[in-house]
């Protein structure tokens, strides 16, 4: 793959990246899933995340589940 390549490929990447966090941030803020709904939204999502970038597990924690995790206590109480 070429540089420029690399770049394009790497754009599309966090697009689907800010695209998958949204959609599961979106349905998590609709306030109607039931526990075991979230538990399995979490996974999934975090799963696809990895699928995408799978060395930066970390980097998901420390971004995504603590805004995930806000959305919840907002939401749900």
């Amino acid at each position: 793959m070429e540089k420029d390549d690399e770049a394009l490929w790497e754009d599309v990447k966090i697009a689907m990246l800010r695209d998958i966090v949204d959609g599961a941030a979106g349905k998590l803020s609709r306030g109607d899933l039931s526990g075991n709904e979230i538990k399995s939204l979490l996974k999934n999502t975090r799963l696809k995340v990895l699928a995408l970038f799978p060395d930066k597990g970390n980097v998901y924690d420390l971004i995504y589940v603590p805004r995930f995790n806000r959305i919840i206590e907002e939401t749900y109480g």
